[in-house]
């Protein structure tokens, strides 16, 4: 039994449209990540699944009970439907010690003073401020208040837990910190955690699965390192990107060769493709070609299959360095471990990983999922591109 069941999810908010018909399906112990850019509706839904926000179509399913149902207008009560939600802004009782706010669902059920005690203490450990229980929020850090928030939510034992942006207000190492802990507890305690984000880099650390959303509907789900590899749009691509994974962006055509197989003619580089298209037109169809700077190598020397650039510009930051250089008159950012020594206006050579390129469709944005690279080749600026196969022979590519 899934622990989620979401079935085309309408929500209204004055006269827009928040969630255009939400369908998703979460497994119990899942780490379910909502990720998105701001407005893109992921908080309405996880207010709509808290009860905190009514549907106005579809149906919500908790543990194979439904809680919410639009066509009926039937919503069944927040503090009824076995879940805790953890707010952005923590929601702590100022006037109220770390105990007293961690133990305030338990005296509202009207459990024994042993039992409070015990279970407040628990929690307080599993988040390790059990150090902290005679202070008030007023008192502690950032951080502190976080851990008091995620006890409170987690001491009362919900079947979900709901986590709005909770590492939001804090810097960046207590970020860090906070995620670790986040994972450690999922482990622990194996509850089904949704959490909303918008930062991608959470995203990919905490989850199991990730629900990509774009103005009010989920355009992709799946794993993290699946979703990292392989988005199935260039919007969402360039979502990532904005996350500080920067992806370089390279327009080409698909073309047919002489033999009536295909390749990829770009003005950095040429290659042949392996795979089928439905339909390619006899001009070649327009493609963007993406790949991520940390998935191309930089190095001094020619070898088969490099690509001859110049460098740019370099930004050197301690673990990593990001250089840019500019092939085929397109402007690349590659990204290398440790200090690199190179310089504006070195002559330098790139290989491009080919298991991590990506083609999209120039006019849709899709995903070519039908055709992937079977060799890669440095770009000849005379009428034929000229390649290197996977044995590193030379060969021409020949045009129709």
């Amino acid at each position: 039994m899934s622990a989620i069941e979401l079935r085309n999810v309408t929500v209204n908010i004055g006269s827009k449209q928040v969630l255009r018909g939400i369908d998703l399906q979460v497994e119990k112990g899942e780490f379910m990540t909502f990720l998105g850019p701001s407005g893109c509706g992921k908080t309405t839904l996880l207010r709509t699944i808290a009860g905190l926000q009514q549907a106005d179509g579809g149906t919500i399913v908790l543990s194979g009970r439904e809680v919410a149902n639009g066509e009926t207008a039937y919503h069944l009560d927040s503090s009824k439907r076995g879940l805790n939600l953890v707010f952005q802004s923590y929601a702590l009782w100022p006037h109220m010690t770390v105990f007293d706010n961690v133990a305030f669902g338990l005296r509202i059920r009207r459990q024994s003073k042993s039992e409070i005690r015990q279970k407040v203490m628990a929690a307080l450990d599993k988040v390790r401020i059990s150090e902290l229980e005679t202070r008030y929020p007023g008192e502690l850090s950032g951080g502190q208040q976080q851990r008091v928030a995620i006890a409170r939510a987690i001491v009362t034992e919900p079947e979900l837990l709901l986590l709005d942006e909770p590492l939001s207000n804090l810097d960046a190492r207590l970020r860090v910190e906070m995620r670790a802990e986040l994972k450690r507890l999922h482990r622990e305690l194996g509850a089904t955690i949704i959490y909303v984000t918008h930062d991608q880099q959470e995203a990919l650390t905490l989850s199991s699965r990730i629900a990509v959303f774009f103005e009010g509907k989920i355009v992709q789900v799946d794993r993290p390192q699946a979703l990292y590899r392989r988005p199935a749009t260039l919007r969402i691509a360039d979502f990532f990107g904005s996350g500080g994974m920067e992806m370089n962006h390279v327009d080409g055509r698909i073309l047919f060769a002489g033999d009536g197989s295909l390749y990829l003619s770009s003005p950095v580089c040429s290659f042949a493709l392996e795979g089928r298209l439905n339909a390619l037109p006899d001009k070649g169809m327009a493609v963007t070609m993406t790949i991520k700077p940390e998935h191309i190598r930089l190095q001094r020397h020619f070898v088969p299959g490099a690509i001859a650039c110049e460098v740019d510009t370099v930004f050197p930051a301690g673990s990593e360095t990001t250089v840019t250089v500019l092939a085929g008159g397109r402007l690349l950012t590659v990204r290398l471990l440790g200090d690199a020594d190179y310089d504006r206006g070195d002559t330098a050579y790139l290989l491009l990983r080919e298991e991590h390129l990506n083609l999209y469709h120039g006019d849709t944005g899709e995903l070519l999922d039908g055709v992937r690279p079977a060799s890669l080749s440095v770009t000849n600026h005379a009428s034929n591109p000229i390649s290197y196969d996977q044995n590193h022979l030379l060969a021409e590519v020949p045009t129709r």
